[in-house]
């Protein structure tokens, strides 16, 4: 899902006093999982270590102070997880910062657990998300004069694997190609042209050239 709807408000909820009454409690990991950009596109699974975690064994809690005691029910009988490994499935179109429940892969005795994880993405050198459609994909193409006069056809990356871009001649700087059907789900992937203007003497030669034109010209 592409939503930007987030439960944080409702962790808050749970969160604020006693575990609410139903057949799983729901806990907040501290931990975070970083994903790549294209495992956010197409959804990913990992596997995460929660071994080593606190909790009471009165009331189940994993509210556990620095001092050793539960936060819920102030009990000091506090358990900590044997090695404990959680398969996390991320659902595609996962934007940073969203969160991820799992459900019932934590049960410690008659009492089950939906953990929920914070996810961060990695930022690709190349590809971004276009923040006005999450569904399309923007990125930079670097071109010299040359091609940027005759036309050209250059390899670009998009998220599904290297593509062959075929640019017209006389494309200006700053001018954009749309690939559609390269976002995702449909979207769009739109190509920023950027065309990379001779410098030093090779500057001096293409000012020469386009001087003598004019002169022949005039």
């Amino acid at each position: 899902s592409y939503s930007e709807n987030d439960i944080t408000n409702a962790f808050k909820v749970n969160f604020s006093g006693p575990f609410r009454r139903s057949s799983a409690r729901l806990l907040s990991m501290e931990e975070r999982i970083e994903i790549s950009f294209k495992e956010s596109v197409f959804g990913t699974t990992k596997e995460i270590d929660i071994s080593g975690k606190r909790y009471c064994k009165d009331c189940k809690s994993f509210f556990i102070s620095i001092n050793n005691r539960c936060e819920q029910c102030n009990s000091n009988k506090i358990e900590t997880l044997s090695e404990c490994k959680i398969n996390v499935t991320i659902p595609a179109g996962t934007l940073p910062k969203k969160t991820v429940k799992v459900k019932n892969q934590l049960k410690i005795e008659n009492i089950s657990y939906d953990l929920i994880f914070t996810i961060d993405v990695s930022e690709d050198p190349v590809l971004k998300i276009d923040p006005s459609n999450y569904a399309n994909i923007i990125s930079n193409i670097n071109i010299s004069l040359l091609d940027a006069l005759k036309g050209c056809t250059v390899p670009v990356e998009t998220i599904y694997g290297t593509k062959k871009l075929k640019i017209k001649p006389m494309i200006k700087n700053g001018d954009s190609i749309i690939g559609k059907g390269l976002g995702i789900m449909g979207g769009v992937h739109t190509f920023n042209v950027i065309v990379d203007y001779p410098e030093g003497e090779d500057l001096n030669k293409v000012i020469e050239i386009l001087e003598s034109k004019e002169i022949c010209h005039s």
